[in-house]
This record gives C-alpha cells, sequence and structure tokens, in this order.
C-alpha cells in the first residue's frame, strides 16, 4: 500500500494583513512522513484488518510515539517508537489492555490512561518505551467517564439518586482536590472536559441541537470554579444540520467553527471578532478539527475532508490574524481516515491520521 501525498497551494495576493510586527508564514512544508499503516494492516486473509490509531506524543528528546489499537477496539494496544526523522526505532504491545487517554508530567513524559479488564491504570512512559505503573483505580459501578490532564485525573460520574452529573479532580495519589456538579457549570447531561495548552483550565461544552444552543463554560483546574459562561443558538453560529467545533487555544482564547463560519472569544468569554474565512471561494468546505495560533498572529486551521473520487486526507488553511486565507495544503491517502492527533515541538508539528499516516510539518517564512 503506497502513500499518496498531493498538496495544493493556493497563495492569495494581500491576504495576510500589513500591520504585522514579525515575519509572516506563507506555508508549511512536509519535513519527513511515515505510512505505519503499512507495517500494521493485516492484508491476509482478505478484506483487510486496519487498525485504528488514535495518539501521537512527542518525547522531550524528540522521539515520538504513536498509539493503534485493533479496529474493532478490542482490548490490545501496539505503542510504536520513531526517531526524530520518522524512522521505525521499536515498538510494544500490551495485550489486555487499551490506552484511551494521553498527557504529559512536569518533566514532559508520557503518561497513558488505559483499561485493564475491570481496573484502570495510569502509567509513565521513559523515551524508550519502558513504563512504571502509577495508579491502579477499580472500575465504578456507575456511570462513569475518566480523563487525564498533566499531573491529574477528572472523573465524570452520575450520581444514581440526583440523576445529575458532577466533575472530580484528583491528584496521582487519588486525593479529591474539588468536586463540582456539571450544573454549578451551566451544563446539563454528560460532556468531558476541553483542557487549555500548557494552563490548568478547561472548558466544558455541551451542544444540544434538541435546544438549538451550544453551552460553553470555562472552569478553573486549580480550584473548580467557574470563570465565564456563554450560551449561543446553533442558527447564530451558522450550524446547519451539524453542531460546531469547539476549541481552547493557548492564549486563552476560544474558538468555535462551523464549517468556514468562525467566532472568537477572548479568555473572558467575550466575541473579539466573528464570520466567515476570507478567500475561501475555491476552497470545498471541509469539518474542522484543530486550530492553533501562530507565532506571526494568523492561525493554522487544519480539517478532514473525502472526496467523491476516493481520496481522503486533510487540509491545512494558514490565514492572518484577520482570518483571511493566505496558503491551502491538501494531504491526500487512498485509504478512508481523518486527523486524529496534532502534537507540536520548537516549529514543528507531527500529524496523525486514524489510518496511521505521519506527516512532521514545519512553516516556511
Amino acid at each position: 500500500m503506497r502513500l499518496a501525498l498531493s498538496f495544493a497551494f493556493l497563495v492569495f495576493l494581500n491576504a495576510c494583513s500589513p500591520d504585522e510586527n514579525v515575519p509572516l508564514i506563507r506555508q508549511y512544508e512536509v519535513v519527513w512522513e511515515a505510512n505505519l499503516l503499512e507495517r500494521y494492516a493485516d492484508n491476509d486473509p482478505l478484506p483487510s484488518q486496519w487498525p485504528f490509531f488514535s495518539h501521537a506524543f512527542i518525547n522531550p528528546n524528540g522521539n515520538i510515539y504513536i498509539i493503534h489499537s485493533p479496529a474493532d477496539y478490542s482490548d490490545a494496544t501496539t505503542l510504536t517508537l520513531l526517531d526524530e526523522a520518522g524512522g521505525f526505532v521499536n515498538d510494544i504491545t500490551l495485550h489486555g489492555e487499551y490506552i484511551f487517554d494521553v498527557s504529559a508530567n512536569q518533566a514532559g513524559l508520557m503518561l497513558t490512561l488505559s483499561r485493564q479488564e475491570n481496573n484502570y491504570v495510569i502509567k509513565l512512559w521513559d523515551e524508550n518505551l519502558n513504563s512504571t505503573e502509577l495508579k491502579i483505580l477499580p472500575e465504578p459501578a456507575y456511570f462513569h467517564h475518566f480523563t487525564i490532564n498533566g499531573d491529574h485525573y477528572y472523573e465524570i460520574r452520575l450520581s444514581t439518586t440526583a440523576h445529575s452529573f458532577s466533575i472530580y479532580r484528583f491528584d496521582l495519589d487519588s486525593h479529591v482536590q474539588w468536586t463540582r456538579p456539571l450544573s454549578s457549570f451551566g451544563i446539563s447531561g454528560f460532556t468531558a472536559p476541553l483542557f487549555f495548552p500548557e494552563t490548568d483550565d478547561f472548558l466544558l461544552v455541551r451542544n444540544n441541537s434538541a435546544y438549538d444552543s451550544l453551552v460553553i463554560a470555562r472552569g478553573s483546574g486549580s480550584t473548580g470554579n467557574t470563570k465565564w459562561l456563554k450560551k449561543f443558538s446553533l442558527a447564530e453560529l451558522g450550524a446547519v444540520n451539524y453542531l460546531p467545533k469547539t476549541i481552547p487555544l493557548k492564549d486563552g482564547s476560544v474558538m468555535i467553527f462551523s464549517k468556514f463560519r468562525y467566532r472568537k472569544l477572548s479568555h473572558q468569554g467575550l466575541t473579539l471578532s466573528s464570520g466567515i474565512l476570507g478567500n475561501t471561494q475555491n476552497v470545498n468546505e471541509s469539518f474542522i478539527s484543530h486550530c492553533f495560533l501562530e507565532q506571526d498572529g494568523g492561525y493554522l486551521i487544519a480539517s478532514s475532508f473525502a472526496q467523491e473520487e476516493g481520496w481522503h486526507g486533510f487540509r491545512l488553511l494558514k490565514t492572518d490574524s484577520r482570518f483571511n486565507v493566505g496558503w491551502v495544503g491538501n494531504f491526500h491517502q487512498s485509504v478512508p481516515g481523518y486527523l486524529i492527533s496534532v502534537k507540536q515541538k520548537d516549529d514543528t508539528r507531527i500529524f496523525l491520521t486514524s489510518n496511521g499516516y505521519v506527516y512532521a510539518i514545519k512553516p516556511v517564512r
């Protein structure tokens, strides 16, 4: 199976605002690429069994972990170690264990949250596929959801008496640091936290198509207090027949996308700007999954797409600070898949698709 890669570079004149204070990022280039589907797909006997790739993680030394599990989500996980140039180093398969969440500790090493039979396990990994078991959490009897962020883990728990959800924050010794009902954030029903990069804050987002609304609350990870709460109608966001995507950014702002419609909220929840991405007349709409604030004040926006001729892949859009698109890059694969994970070290980002294609991409000024 051969990797099919192509680019469509669309450079729009005057797309970048003239008041930028640092050199503009004009486009992006692929530093290296890897096709892990070829290594791990089981093509005999047919039909092929393709694994599901779920997480990428960059170690402090620049080596990269790629995590995948069988397509049927059975209890097994393979961790593949790549070097800084995308070359295969080694791998290990954990039988009877399914990794479903990944974070970094204060030293930048990988923490994983996995399920083993009737337990949840938190492990710390070094840079050479060696792990240390930090915590075993017996599976609760009630409905629950665990997630990990840095040196803390969170649990969303259903109260069987009140029929409502609460969020708990624990340290890695399982000491409860705080707990709050989700209703205290203005959230009804279940949702899981979205964490801001490089901070302790989180978002709780509830899309409710029945009530034609999007509710966003920002919480403090250290105290559990609500910092702000906003509610938008889906019509107001231009979301017709699908739900908007909410993305916390590293500067504390929040982006809301409905295809090419956007709304930017400040760290206080105030609307800073909204509209339609500029210069997208010749770009097919696709579903945005990631957004990054760049050093030149613009944004790198990533989305997945599928085309009628059978090609699948993801698209990168580079905008200026006013959300005018100045460059577009299309990354095609010949098998179904979508963008699943993006990690960054220095000026290079690692893009992983669900079908095992890995790209290292950096900006060009």
